[in-house]
């Protein structure tokens, strides 16, 4: 039987949003949650949940269900159709044989290519060009996989990565490290006036935020901290302002945030590399957003600040971008958006498919996973052993 990804991502939406979609009335189903030993089902960072003894309570033991569901992950984790012995498997053991399934696949040297090809997606690097390597994203997120670091290394390690698969310095010559973000290819990628390309992409693929976020998770800076332009929420504030750059009288909703984080790149150069003297001011020679030498602008007005590369994270100071990546994967926002492209990538789902997710589903998945040490593997396994995604991909089946 062939699987329904379309019929998949309603079920899966309304299932988990607890809403229609697309003119698609489905009612979210009860159903009863699981608890297994520690170190089966889950890894050693991962909290099982409550209830029932085994997933056969999820009454999803149809072999054709089942199947489905191993040979959509085994093909994305494993890059594999099942074999005979799996097959044999889950015909006998029925939905409690997924997890131990699901475990050996995770550790399969695929997965590790998996998820690195998935990372290259979500920030746009790979490749060379230049003489910048693209591929230093890509190969510490593959790294992270084989070596069983912690998931959150992504944007914490004070490493890079080479082709060869060896731990190196990174690129940019800055006196610390961010992970993925802290590379010439990230940065170079989204390059843009006042760093607004590399804030939003890092806030979009790590935290699943975009401008204007909620006030709650991100304070804005006072507006009299930022240039005239950004201070504008009124079209009477916009009279006499006009620099050919965004649009509206509402900037300072946005950018009262944009300020916050695009302040961590301020002395990052259009190809990478890290400038201790940039000062983020406003060229009087280059269009708006953009200082000297290849800097791009500061939001900020105090020209003191202006060369300070201190940003705000949730309402947290962190002197530099580091710091800043160590404030974002400590708050519960990460873990929840990291479930979100768990989701994304093992179903193959499409933007629109998975921006359904909502929020409750996210933080209830990502309670599943306990502290800063959980792998890559650990997240994947608690995530997609779950019943929430289990139940509704077996009715996403059952219901084409």
């Amino acid at each position: 039987m062939k699987f329904p990804f379309q019929s998949f991502s309603l079920i899966l939406c309304a299932m988990i949003a607890g809403f229609a979609c697309n003119n698609s009335s489905v009612e979210k189903p009860q159903f009863t949650t699981h608890t297994v030993p520690e170190g089966t089902m889950y890894g050693d960072n991962v909290k099982p949940t409550s209830g029932s003894k085994t997933l056969a309570a999820l009454e999803v033991n149809d072999p054709i269900v089942t199947q489905t569901y191993a040979r959509q992950l085994a093909s994305g984790l494993a890059g594999r159709p099942l074999t005979a012995k799996e097959r044999s498997t889950l015909n006998s053991g029925g939905a409690d044989a997924l997890p131990d399934l699901i475990k050996s696949w995770l550790a399969d040297p695929f997965f590790a290519k998996s998820f690195r090809t998935r990372i290259e997606i979500m920030i746009g690097t790979s490749g060379t060009r230049d003489g910048i390597n693209f591929n230093l994203p890509g190969n510490l997120a593959e790294y992270i996989v084989k070596e069983k670091l912690p998931l959150i290394d992504i944007l914490t390690a004070d490493f890079c990565v080479d082709d060869k698969g060896k731990k190196i310095e990174c690129d940019t010559g800055a006196p610390f490290s961010a992970g993925v973000i802290g590379t010439r290819g990230y940065l170079v990628a989204h390059n843009g006036r006042f760093n607004l390309g590399r804030a939003n992409a890092m806030m979009g693929s790590f935290a699943c935020s975009h401008y204007p976020m909620s006030e709650a998770l991100q304070p804005r800076i006072p507006k009299e901290e930022l240039i005239e332009n950004f201070r504008i929420v009124s079209a009477e504030d916009a009279e006499g302002k006009n620099t050919g750059f965004g649009n509206g009288a509402a900037c300072y909703i946005c950018h009262g945030q944009f300020s916050a984080h695009s302040q961590f790149f301020v002395k990052f150069d259009d190809k990478g590399l890290y400038k201790a003297e940039a000062t983020g001011i406003q060229s009087t020679k280059l269009e708006f957003g953009r200082a000297d030498d290849g800097i791009f602008a500061s939001h900020f007005i105090d020209p003191k600040r202006s060369a300070d590369e201190t940003g705000d994270m949730f309402g947290t100071k962190a002197p530099n971008l580091s710091e800043g990546m160590k404030v974002l994967t400590s708050n519960p926002v990460f873990m929840q958006c990291i479930v979100k492209q768990v989701i994304t990538h093992a179903f193959n789902l499409d933007s629109e498919s998975s921006n359904k997710i909502t929020k409750d589903v996210m933080e209830k998945l990502a309670n599943e996973v306990s502290g800063e040490k959980a792998s890559v593997a650990d997240v994947y396994q608690a995530v997609l052993t779950d019943p929430i995604i289990i139940k509704a991909f077996s009715e996403g089946v059952a219901k084409p």
